[in-house]
C-alpha cells in the first residue's frame, strides 16, 4: 500500500513485520522502480527499517511516498553458513580485488557477492576443461557441480556415447543445472558430505532467489566463456564489444542486482563498466593471450595503423603500436566514464563505495600502461599498492556523487 512519509513514521512494528518472529523481506518501491531491498531476521530490526526508509526518502526530495511490500523468506537454514564460507574461499582465491572491495558491503550483500563470483569461477573452470575430462560420475559432481552429470543408465545406445566434452554440450549441461536452481529443484548431497564447490552452488541458489537475479545473465556469461574457446580474432570493435558484454559485462549486471540498482538506466551503465573492465584486462594481457593464439585487438583497427599479428607475436612496440593502444585506452576510459554515471544509483549502504573502488582500481591499470610507455610485453602492467592507495580519494568522491552532480575526474 502507498504510504506517505508521516504515515511511515507512525507504523508499528506489528504492521511492518507481520507475524511475530517470522522472517520477511521488505522491498521499498516508488511507482514501478525499485529503490532498496532490506532483509529482516528479527523483529527488533524493524525500527531500523523504518528509519532507513525515512532517511532514504528524505535523501530524494521528489519522493512523496513509498510502497511497502512484505515477501516471506525461508527460515534460517544451517546449511547456508558452510555454503557461503566455501563461496568466500573461492572468491578470495580467484578475485582478490573484488573480494577486498566487498568489505564495504553489509553482510548479506557481501555473502551474495562471494556466491555469484564463486559461480563465475566454477563456470570458467568447467567450460575450460580439456575435452577428454570426464564430466559424469560422483567425482565430477563434486569437482564441477555447475555442469557435471551423475552416472545414469542410458535409455538409448546413442546416449552412452554422448559427447559431454564439447563447449556446446557443456553449455547445455549448465543450462539444465540453472533450470534446476531457478525452479528450486537443486539436488545435492547432505551438507556434511558436500565438496566446497557443492557448498558454493548451494549458496548461489540461495542468492539468485533472494536477489532475483535474471537467469539470462548467467547464460550470457557461460556462452561468452564458451565462445572464447573457439574465437581467436575479432574483426571490428562491435565484435569485440559483444565479447566484453558477454564476459565482464554480464558479471557487472549480476553484481548490480546484488548491490541494488535504483534507476531504470542502471543495468546499461553497469554493462558499460563491465565492458571497460574487460577491455582493460585485454590490454593488460596482450602478451599472454598472444602466447595462446588469441588476438583481441579489433582487426580493422590493426589494419588502419598497419600493425600485424606477426608484429604482436614478435612483441613490436613502435609508433604503430602506441597509436593503436592510445585508441583502445581512450575507448576504455570513455566506457568507464559512461558506466560510472550509474554508480550514484546504487544503494547507499556501501554498495557505491564497493563499485567505486573496483572501477577506480581497474582504471588505474590504464595509467600503468601509459607510465610504462605502452610496454605490456615485459610483464603485465599493474597498479602498485601505494598507487592504488593514492586513488582512494577518487573512489570516495565517486561514491559520494549525487545524480545531479558532475562526474569527478576519476579516470
Amino acid at each position: 500500500m502507498p504510504l506517505n512519509l508521516p504515515e511511515l513514521r507512525q507504523l508499528s512494528e506489528e504492521q511492518i513485520h507481520g507475524d511475530a518472529g517470522r522472517e520477511r523481506r521488505f522491498l521499498l518501491t516508488q511507482s514501478r522502480q525499485s529503490f532498496q531491498i532490506l532483509d529482516l531476521r528479527e523483529s527488533g530490526e524493524t525500527r531500523c527499517v523504518r528509519a532507513a526508509a525515512i532517511a532514504f526518502s528524505a535523501d530524494s526530495p521528489k519522493i512523496r511516498s513509498v510502497t511497502l511490500t512484505a515477501v516471506p523468506v525461508s527460515s534460517h537454514d544451517p546449511a547456508l553458513a558452510p555454503a557461503f564460507e566455501a563461496a568466500r574461499q573461492i572468491c578470495r582465491g580467484h578475485d582478490r580485488g573484488l573480494y577486498l572491495a566487498s568489505s564495504f558491503l553489509p553482510p548479506h550483500k557481501r555473502a551474495a557477492t562471494w556466491a555469484v563470483l564463486a559461480m563465475r569461477q566454477m563456470i570458467h573452470e568447467a567450460i575450460d576443461l580439456p575435452p577428454d575430462q570426464p564430466l559424469r560420475g560422483a567425482t565430477a559432481m563434486r569437482q564441477h557441480p555447475a555442469v557435471a552429470l551423475p552416472v545414469i543408465q542410458p535409455q538409448h545406445e546413442d546416449d552412452a556415447h554422448c559427447d559431454v566434452g564439447s563447449p556446446a554440450s557443456r553449455l547445455e549441461m549448465f543450462r539444465q543445472r540453472l533450470d534446476e536452481v531457478y525452479a528450486g529443484g537443486l539436488e545435492l548431497p547432505s551438507p556434511e558430505s558436500r565438496s566446497p564447490q557443492q557448498h558454493a552452488l548451494y549458496a548461489f541458489a540461495d542468492t539468485v532467489r533472494r536477489f532475483e537475479i535474471p537467469r539470462r545473465y548467467f547464460m550470457d556469461l557461460a556462452e561468452g566463456r564458451a565462445a572464447d574457446l573457439t574465437t581467436t580474432r575479432y574483426a571490428t570493435w562491435p565484435d569485440l564489444e559483444r565479447h566484453c558484454a558477454q564476459t565482464d559485462g554480464a558479471v557487472a549486471l549480476i553484481l548490480s542486482c546484488v548491490l541494488g540498482v535504483t534507476h531504470s538506466d542502471g543495468p546499461r551503465r553497469a554493462a558499460e563498466l563491465g565492458c571497460a573492465i574487460r577491455l582493460t584486462r585485454i590490454l593488460r594481457d596482450l602478451s599472454r593471450d598472444a602466447d595462446h593464439g588469441r588476438v583481441y585487438l579489433p582487426g580493422d583497427e590493426m589494419d588502419r595503423f598497419g600493425y600485424t599479428t606477426d608484429d604482436l607475436a614478435r612483441r613490436v612496440i613502435d609508433d604503430r603500436f602506441v597509436a593503436l593502444m592510445k585508441l583502445q585506452i581512450a575507448r576504455a576510459r570513455q566506457l568507464y566514464r559512461a558506466g560510472a554515471e550509474g554508480i550514484c544509483w546504487l544503494a547507499g549502504d556501501g554498495s557505491r563505495m564497493t563499485a567505486s573502488l573496483v572501477t577506480v582500481a581497474q582504471a588505474g591499470v590504464l595509467d600503468a600502461i601509459e607510465r610504462r610507455r605502452y610496454d605490456v610485453f615485459t610483464r603485465p602492467p599493474r597498479a602498485s599498492l601505494p598507487r592504488q592507495l593514492t586513488r582512494l580519494p577518487r573512489a570516495w568522491k565517486l561514491a559520494r556523487r549525487r545524480p545531479e552532480q558532475v562526474l569527478p575526474d576519476a579516470f
